[in-house]
């Protein structure tokens, strides 16, 4: 899977935008996923719902896959609060 595959999905579930990196840089687009995995990883699928907090989502990211992210708002303009659940952010209830 490709960093923008990963990106669509997450919008299309969630309507909140998914930020990858690589160290502590953005991540390319077309790079896959597996660039960017660090250590030995569970993979498979990764069950992530609108009731999990943005900070517990963003680590079974990193537990998972190995993944650095953050979630942001749909415009990819903010940074989602941790404290909120996904949700909540999607809704708007952040603000």
């Amino acid at each position: 899977m490709l960093v923008v595959e990963l990106k669509r999905a997450f919008r299309e579930t969630f309507g909140l935008s998914l930020r990858v990196y690589k160290g502590r840089h953005l991540a390319e687009e077309g790079a896959p996923l597996s660039a960017f995995r660090k250590g030995a990883t569970p993979g498979g699928k990764l069950k992530i719902s609108a009731s999990m907090r943005v900070d517990q989502a963003e680590q079974a990211f990193l537990d998972h896959f190995g993944l650095t992210v953050q979630v942001a708002d749909a415009e990819d303009k903010k940074l989602s609060p941790n404290e909120r659940t996904l949700g909540e952010v999607a809704r708007g209830e952040h603000k």
